[in-house]
């Protein structure tokens, strides 16, 4: 007898709990802490973004993504991968969320900033300047986070279609 698939009901549970795991593990490193405890705990992070994006990467592949908030949680974790591949798809995803009429939570992404995030997280990789200013590198010297470089043809008035908040205040 063939296993029975998983209902669209647990998928959307699981990637729910992918997504909050992805979140607290940010929240951990983004704590003001020792670079002797920053360090194992960005490392954890790390390894479980592998993990997190091979279970994603199957549920994609799979077509098992049903709902606004399927795609929206999916998105985040592959903006959180490190392959120009996974920042594309992430931009995707984020872009379907919002097409579906998905509207997100107090402690989830917009999916059309998270849809920009992607995008200026792959234009950064490729090398390019970020279209929409929400990427940052931290200065080593000084700690401070710094704001990769801004593709001076994209408006403001451009940034705010994407709920991106303005560069000029």
């Amino acid at each position: 007898m063939k296993e029975k698939e998983p209902s669209g009901e647990l998928i959307s549970a699981e990637l729910k709990r992918i997504y909050d795991e992805d979140q607290s593990d940010r929240v951990k490193i983004d704590m003001p802490q020792s670079t002797e405890s920053w360090k194992p705990l960005r490392q954890a992070m790390i390894e479980n973004d592998k993990a997190r994006i091979a279970r994603v990467r199957e549920i994609v592949s799979n077509k098992e993504l049903k709902t606004g908030a399927d795609f929206l949680h999916a998105a985040m974790i592959f903006q959180h991968g490190s392959e120009v591949s996974d920042y594309a798809l992430a931009h995707l995803l984020a872009l379907r969320a919002s097409e579906m009429g998905y509207v997100h939570t107090e402690k989830e992404a917009d999916p059309l900033w998270l849809a920009a995030a992607a995008k200026d997280r792959l234009l950064v990789t490729l090398g390019q300047p970020q279209d929409f200013g929400t990427q940052y590198t931290r200065d080593i010297q000084t700690g401070k986070s710094v704001r990769y470089a801004i593709n001076p043809a994209i408006a403001d008035e451009e940034r705010k279609k994407w709920h991106v908040p303005p560069l000029s205040k």
